[in-house]
C-alpha cells in the first residue's frame, strides 16, 4: 500500500519484508516506522492521519500460534514509540477533518464496511453492510463521499455513496469490472483499476447533492505495475492530480507481492498519453 501526505512531500509505503517506511520525495532518506519482526508482528495499510504528523496501520500477530490483529499510531518521523489503538480491523482510515474512523470488517459472513467516531465511545454505524462484499474504502479529500469496491452485481465494481449517511443514494462509477478506487484532489475525478487491467478515471458532476458519472476514460496499463491483493489500493496521486506514485515490479509474478517492488511516480502523465496515443495511431511497417 501507498499514501501520500496530505501535502505531496512524502510517501507511506508497506515494504514486502513487512515493514512501514516513510520515503522524503523526491531525494530526501527513508525512515522506518516498524519492523518486520517484533512487537508490531506484520504491519500492513499505512494511512495518514489528517492534521497530524502521524501514521496509522495495521498489524497482524501470530504469537502463540494465534492471529492478532491490531491498529497502531506511529510518528511520520519515527520518533517515539508506536501506540495500539483498541479496534483489531483489518483496514482502518481516518475521515479527512479527523472526526471519523472508517474501517473494514471480515468474517465468513463477508466484509463490510463502517463508520465509529474518533473516540471510538459511540456505536460504529454500518456504511455498507449487505451480504455482497465490500472493501476497499477510499473518502473524498472533502470528506463528503465515500469509495468503495462491492461484488453486488456478481463482479467487483466501484460505487460512491455520501458520507457519512451513506443511505442517501449509491451511484455506480465503473461498469467493466472496477477496484482501488483513489480520489482526486479537485474531487472531480475518482481514479480506479478497470478489470482490464488499466488505470481509468471517472469524471464527476454534483447535482442536488448527488454524484453522477458523466465521462470514463482509460488512463493506461497496470501490467508491469504492483495491483496488490485485493483488498488495498496500490497507488495514490499527488496534490495536483497530474502524478501517480506507484509499485513497478522489478521480477517474479504479476502481483505487487510476487517479488522485489520499486517505487516510482508516473509523470508527465499527459505526454505519456499522447505517445500512446501516436504508438496506436501508427500504421504497420
Amino acid at each position: 500500500v501507498l499514501a501520500l501526505s496530505p501535502d505531496g512531500t512524502r510517501l507511506a509505503a508497506q515494504e514486502n519484508a513487512g515493514a512501514i517506511v516513510v520515503k522524503e520525495l523526491d531525494r530526501g532518506p527513508v525512515v522506518s516506522l516498524t519492523r518486520s519482526a517484533g512487537p508490531y508482528g506484520h504491519p500492513y495499510r499505512p494511512s495518514w492521519v489528517p492534521g497530524a504528523d502521524s501514521i496509522l496501520f495495521t498489524q497482524l500477530n501470530f504469537d502463540g500460534g494465534q492471529p492478532d490483529l491490531g491498529t497502531w499510531l506511529a510518528a511520520a518521523d519515527g520518533s517515539g514509540t508506536a501506540r495500539s489503538i483498541d479496534l483489531p480491523q483489518p483496514h482502518v482510515i481516518l475521515s479527512p477533518d479527523g472526526r471519523w474512523v472508517v474501517y473494514r470488517t471480515t468474517s465468513f459472513e463477508g466484509e463490510d464496511l463502517y463508520a465509529v467516531r474518533r473516540n471510538l465511545e459511540e456505536e460504529p454505524i454500518p456504511l455498507v453492510a449487505t451480504e455482497a462484499t465490500e472493501r476497499q474504502p477510499a473518502l473524498s479529500r472533502d470528506g463528503r463521499f465515500l469509495a468503495y469496491a462491492s461484488d453486488a452485481s456478481g463482479r467487483m465494481e466501484v460505487y460512491v455513496r455520501p458520507f457519512p449517511d451513506a443511505a442517501g443514494w449509491r451511484t455506480q462509477i465503473s461498469s467493466q469490472g472496477g477496484s482501488a478506487p483513489v480520489w482526486s484532489h479537485s474531487g472531480r475525478e475518482l481514479f480506479f483499476h478497470t478489470g482490464s487491467r488499466e488505470l481509468a478515471t471517472a469524471s464527476l458532476e454534483e447535482s442536488g447533492g448527488r454524484l453522477r458519472v458523466t465521462d470514463v476514460q482509460p488512463l493506461f496499463s497496470l501490467e508491469g505495475f504492483g495491483t496488490g491483493d485485493e483488498t488495498a489500493t496500490h497507488n495514490d496521486v499527488t496534490p495536483a492530480d497530474r502524478r501517480f506514485v506507484m509499485y513497478r515490479i522489478l521480477q517474479g509474478g504479476r502481483e505487487a507481492m510476487a517479488g522485489p517492488r520499486q517505487m516510482i511516480i508516473v509523470d508527465g502523465l499527459q505526454s505519456l498519453l499522447e505517445s500512446q496515443d501516436r504508438a496506436t495511431a501508427r500504421p504497420p511497417s
